[in-house]
């Protein structure tokens, strides 16, 4: 037997229950906000990030960089041990790994 879906109608009213835009955002509040947008164009110079070894579900990534290593932008800097669920993490500035205690820490 095979199954087929009851046909859907919509309310009878429908075009009576419509709430006007204007009052439903006077209802939310949303009257007052003002977005006078793009706050700014341009980069963000970073100097320094943090990468945590523990991103996911599974346990913390191993770094395969050591203390000192230069790295590039998009270089691999940990992945997670074989068999287990994890992610592997990149960097995301050039610069030099400067700590690794629970996170991988890179400055330019």
């Amino acid at each position: 037997m095979k199954w087929t879906p009851a046909p859907v109608k919509a309310h009878p009213l429908v075009n009576d229950r419509r709430t006007p835009v204007k009052r439903l955002m006077k209802r939310l509040d949303l009257d007052k906000f003002v977005n006078k947008g793009p706050l700014q164009d341009g980069a963000v110079e970073t100097r320094r990030v943090v990468l945590p070894l523990k991103q996911h579900a599974g346990p913390p990534a191993e770094p395969i960089v050591k203390l000192g290593d230069k790295v590039k932008t998009g270089a691999l800097v940990a992945v997670p041990k074989e068999g287990n669920l994890g992610a592997s993490i990149h960097a995301s500035i050039d610069g030099r790994v400067v700590s690794m205690n629970g996170a991988i820490v890179i400055e330019k």
